[in-house]
């Protein structure tokens, strides 16, 4: 009977979703904020991890932040650290296909408009109305999505790396050889390279057959390797047939992220 009343002690439901305060964290363990990491089951059947501190004063206000490729919600460290310090309230996900968020296979599960409405699921089952938003990378094009779709959410937005895409916004291959074409014009060098190899059948198998390549190219503290093998057109395929590494660590990516 014990056990069985500590479980449920464990997991919070309301009308909407049901909420898992001891989620699996064994991949974030040593992280400063494991102890604010929890899930939720949503009503779309999704499950999403993500750090929750409430605000400790009423006002302060909630901020969401929504990180981008390839990341976790410990892309926020710091934020997350910072925030809740200084009594803010935090919401930081692993999205969709992160981290310990679900990864659904089928493609449809992650257009913008169905992740979007499973992070105002989130925010309704925690009972928070409004959080300024905060996206970086492809967490901007989330924070876009929700503005669109579900801007009473939205307090204030906050864009990092990249800005504000409008309804409509559409990346193509063409697209993407226009701004190759023109930064090697500008800068001597193409900064979309590995946008191009992501979208091959192959690249999927290349990444889980060098994953140690991967992490160290994508995650080097020397930032000339990302310019001449991840930016350059042909560079991420050769990197990784080559199974090559490049200096791994830093500030940002610890040994914690990476194990």
């Amino acid at each position: 009977m014990a056990i069985q009343m500590m479980a449920l002690a464990l997991q919070v439901r309301n009308e909407s979703c049901q909420i898992d305060l001891q989620p699996n964290t064994v991949d974030i363990a040593n992280t400063s904020y494991v102890k604010l990491v929890r899930s939720a089951k949503l009503p779309s059947g999704r499950t999403y991890r993500y750090v929750f501190s409430p605000p400790t004063t009423s006002d302060k206000p909630y901020i969401l932040f929504m990180h981008g490729f390839p990341d976790s919600s410990y892309g926020w460290v710091n934020q997350i650290e910072y925030f809740t310090r200084h009594g803010y309230g935090v919401i930081a996900p692993d999205m969709l296909g992160y981290g310990g968020t679900d990864r659904p296979d089928n493609l449809e599960s992650y257009r913008l408009t169905t992740m979007g409405s499973e992070l105002v699921g989130l925010l309704d089952c925690e009972g928070i109305d409004q959080v300024i938003g905060v996206g970086h990378d492809f967490g901007s094009t989330m924070l876009s999505t929700l503005n669109i779709y579900h801007a009473e959410r939205l307090s204030a937005l906050a864009f990092l790396t990249l800005g504000y895409a409008p309804p409509g916004t559409n990346l193509r291959l063409v697209d993407l050889e226009a701004v190759n074409n023109q930064t090697n014009a500008l800068l001597g060098y193409t900064v979309f390279g590995y946008f191009v190899y992501h979208n091959t059948e192959e690249a999927a198998a290349a990444y889980d057959n060098h994953l140690d390549s991967a992490y160290s190219l994508w995650f080097t503290n020397n930032a000339t390797y990302q310019r001449d093998h991840l930016a350059a057109l042909g560079g991420v395929e050769q990197w990784l047939s080559e199974d090559r590494r490049a200096p791994y660590g830093g500030v940002y990516v610890t040994d914690v992220v990476k194990e």
